[in-house]
């Protein structure tokens, strides 16, 4: 095996009339999952050997398997601007494309959702006064602009036991909660 410059792991050669299918299949821009039962090769394979070849991005899909249209530049834009700000769908609405897109392009460009940002000193400030003033666990997370569930789950983890409260009315900003005494 040695001999022939294959070591362990390394499949047989490809022959001229396998690449003539797998051109073939670019050409006519098929999918090239049925190669991996027609050749007896696995995706990777396949995709080497297209890329050695080549034909990497000679696919009328320039995308591969993604069907959607490419991201627009006004489109990250928008993305930027408003992930995490309004929720998913609604914004995945807005922009015609499935909540699946956003949140996997979100990803791909390092954005985060506003339900996972870090926590500041004020917030975490806020959370303490919160909890010796009495305020309801919903008022604060509203007021810290976090989904309840986060605020109630980092709470607790900080040692913070909230008792079900009555709303305020009207609702406390971040500031009213920052003035409040702190003991």
């Amino acid at each position: 095996m040695a001999k022939t410059g294959q070591g362990p792991g390394w499949g047989r050669f490809w022959i001229a009339e396998e690449d003539a299918l797998l051109k073939r299949a670019y050409e006519r821009s098929e999918s090239l999952t049925p190669l991996q039962h027609i050749l007896g090769r696995s995706r990777f394979s396949i995709r080497w050997r297209a890329e050695y070849l080549g034909l990497r991005g000679s696919h009328a899909n320039q995308s591969g398997w993604r069907t959607s249209p490419d991201w627009t530049e006004a489109e990250e834009a928008t993305l930027r601007r408003q992930y995490g700000v309004i929720p998913t769908t609604e914004l995945a609405r807005q922009m015609g494309r499935t909540r699946a897109s956003l949140t996997t392009r979100a990803h791909a460009m390092g954005l985060t959702h506003g339900f996972h940002k870090p926590w500041t000193d004020d917030d975490c400030r806020a959370l303490r006064l919160a909890h010796i003033n009495g305020v309801a666990l919903r008022d604060l997370a509203d007021a810290l602009g976090r989904n309840y569930a986060a605020v109630h789950k980092y709470a607790a983890k900080h040692g913070y036991s909230f008792v079900r409260h009555p709303r305020a009315t009207p609702p406390l900003t971040l500031a009213d909660i920052l003035n409040l005494p702190a003991g």
